[in-house]
């Protein structure tokens, strides 16, 4: 309820019928929705939808966007934003089956219904992306990889389409989204086996079996130098795709630890300790979690007397005191 007075421009005050222009009328302003849009979304979900209308309850500031709820019966749907006229919320994902399945959306504030003519959402199968395979191919140049998704109604009008591996966004650009197949770049990422998350202008797609998840494996591809110093201090520069860039992470060779100086998931740099050997000794380079859980494939460095500096002497072997 509002508190309504009237003032007409160059007459002052306006009296209501029974009293004067110090007692107010009450005017009571209802919410109602006029629209949604739009009104058909894949049986998973994953779609936004807007309700617009006026006399909305919403918050400015704060934790959620509005004094209420958005349901379609069954679930309640995550609310993105409101104002007075317009409250945006994401359709939820779990409708069983193929069967298009209708849903009357109702936004309850203050304990009541808001009234709406037509807000019925309409889960339909001819809107559902379904996924059919998902590959990735690193890129060349490095690093980073490309993910390539084939399926159905997956970019409809080319826009829309985003694509998350893990929290990761993978990038989609408008010439490689299509509906039956859809390319994204990804940067370098750890080993493990990520959820591959896509959302379309339409909602959420149907995975088939196994198509939900993608690996990244760990390799390295080259350690240079292979040989150095038995004295040590030999820098090595390890390269690879997936490599564990965490804290915890050891490069070790069969007997001693290296001094890890940088790291990311694509190259790790590190310096040899010393290997007091009087001939040519190999020793395994690995990398290791200080837990153990991760090790990876051996790769060979040398540790070389003949490639190891001696000094003889330093002349002068004293340097004059500049002071006076």
């Amino acid at each position: 309820l509002f508190e309504a007075q009237v003032n007409i421009l160059g007459r002052g005050d306006a009296v209501f019928s029974g009293g004067n222009h110090t007692q107010y009328a009450y005017s009571s302003i209802q919410p109602k929705i006029t629209s949604i849009s739009p009104t058909q979304s894949s049986l998973k979900g994953g779609l936004p939808v807007t309700l617009t209308g006026a006399g909305f309850k919403y918050n400015k500031e704060g934790a959620a966007p509005i004094s209420g709820s958005v349901s379609d019966g069954v679930t309640e749907f995550e609310v993105l934003s409101a104002t007075y006229t317009a409250i945006t919320v994401k359709s939820k994902s779990g409708i069983p089956g193929t069967v298009d399945a209708p849903k009357d959306l109702t936004l309850t504030q203050d304990g009541a219904a808001v009234e709406c003519a037509a807000c019925t959402l309409t889960y339909k199968s001819s809107k559902t992306p379904t996924v059919t395979n998902v590959t990735k191919t690193a890129k060349e140049p490095g690093p980073g990889f490309t993910v390539t998704i084939t399926g159905t109604n997956l970019c409809p009008g080319k826009t829309g389409t985003t694509i998350s591996i893990g929290s990761n966004s993978c990038a989609v650009s408008s010439e490689n989204c299509g509906n039956n197949k859809v390319t994204c770049e990804v940067g370098d990422l750890p080993a493990g086996t990520y959820d591959v998350l896509i959302s379309t202008t339409t909602g959420y797609p149907s995975y088939e079996s196994g198509t939900n998840k993608l690996a990244f494996e760990y390799a390295i591809t080259s350690v240079v130098p292979t040989s150095g110093s038995v004295y040590g201090g030999t820098v090595v520069t390890i390269k690879g795709t997936g490599l564990p860039a965490t804290e915890n992470l050891k490069v070790t060779t069969s007997k001693y630890t290296l001094t890890v100086l940088s790291k990311t998931t694509s190259q790790i740099v590190a310096r040899t300790p010393d290997r007091k050997v009087t001939s040519d000794t190999e020793e395994d380079i690995q990398l290791k979690l200080v837990d153990g859980r991760y090790s990876s494939t051996a790769h060979k460095f040398l540790y070389s007397p003949s490639s190891s500096s001696v000094i003889t002497d330093i002349i002068p072997s004293e340097v004059p005191s500049t002071r006076k």
